[in-house]
């Protein structure tokens, strides 16, 4: 899914900054893009904030646009390529301060369960271009830090020549003096990309191969869990990018006292979760039919009673749907 952001919120702290620059004629400058995966609470005054809830990755700026009429463009990228532990990157929120100042949370949006999920490294994705749009006021002296390890995004370099992004000759990437302090890095880089990916898809076993990654790293990597090795308790675990739904099912021991027990396989996060059960009778009883009913009172997170209309029948199949711990 696709992160979707709600118009980010300029803070007391940000307006305040606005006003010094204005008065003192000091340089605006954004200092840093911040994501995290704090949820925001319904009464909480988004302007009054003075930091990110819950901080996971600092995003390097690649541009920074002053777009006229008091809107500033701070455009930031996320890469997993060194994150070790996936999250959900709902907040994203721009730090400023004035020149020779100290940095105060400027603006600030949380995109709540509308965003995608960022798996760990061990998972490769596109990098994900995040454009930070936030007010300035009157304010013209303005800038973003770019370090110099930022790396330059494919809009970056065809933004450089011109404003339709459509297209863009490769040849002219290199030669623009623009560009000149990226030389033979930019070549080297487009020549031996061009080459992969052309030697990838040529390979007569690139379908095989993208198959066994995607078995062994995505699914183990998105958490993922799985076992039916046992036809009486099995389970399926889709883990945090699919909610945490779990489906698992099995068949329990023989009625006693006209109940039986199912014992899941993996434990769920509560008792709401929807079990079926149906009976099972052997062709040599007696009896041609077994009533089977949950007891809701019964209900564990790892086990659930059933009723069964038969003392000591056989047992009762069952598939059970509901969320992990």
């Amino acid at each position: 899914m696709a992160s979707q952001y709600p118009k980010n919120v300029v803070t007391k702290k940000g307006l305040a900054l606005i006003s010094e620059c204005l008065a003192t004629n000091k340089q605006l400058v954004f200092t840093r893009v911040l994501v995290g995966d704090g949820d925001l609470p319904s009464n909480q005054d988004v302007s009054a904030m003075l930091n990110i809830i819950s901080p996971k990755m600092e995003l390097p700026i690649t541009k920074a646009l002053n777009e006229g009429n008091g809107q500033f463009l701070v455009r930031a990228t996320i890469s997993n390529s060194k994150l070790d532990i996936g999250f959900f990157p709902k907040e994203v929120a721009l730090f400023a301060k004035a020149e020779g100042g100290t940095e105060v949370l400027y603006a600030y949006t949380n995109g709540g369960d509308k965003v995608g999920f960022v798996p760990d490294k061990s998972i490769p994705i596109e990098s994900e271009i995040y454009n930070v749009r936030t007010i300035i006021g009157a304010v013209t002296n303005v800038k973003a830090i770019i370090k110099d390890e930022t790396f330059v995004t494919v809009l970056d370099l065809r933004e450089a020549f011109t404003d339709d992004t459509s297209s863009v000759d490769d040849d002219e990437i290199e030669s623009n003096s623009l560009l000149a302090n990226l030389g033979a890095r930019v070549s080297y880089v487009k020549k031996y990309v061009k080459k992969a990916i052309s030697d990838a898809f040529k390979s007569d076993d690139f379908d095989d191969n993208v198959i066994r990654a995607i078995g062994k790293k995505t699914f183990e990597g998105l958490g993922v869990q799985a076992r039916f090795s046992n036809a009486n308790s099995w389970f399926i675990c889709f883990g945090p990018l699919f909610f945490g739904l779990i489906i698992q099912g099995g068949a329990t021991g023989r009625p006693s006292g006209n109940a039986a027990t199912a014992n899941f396989a993996i434990a769920f996060n509560n008792t709401d979760y929807i079990i079926i059960p149906v009976g099972v009778i052997d062709a040599s009883d007696s009896k041609l039919s077994l009533t089977v009913n949950v007891i809701k009172e019964y209900k564990t997170a790892n086990s659930c009673t059933i009723r069964t209309s038969d003392t000591i029948a056989p047992a009762c199949y069952y598939i059970a749907f509901g969320r992990a711990n």
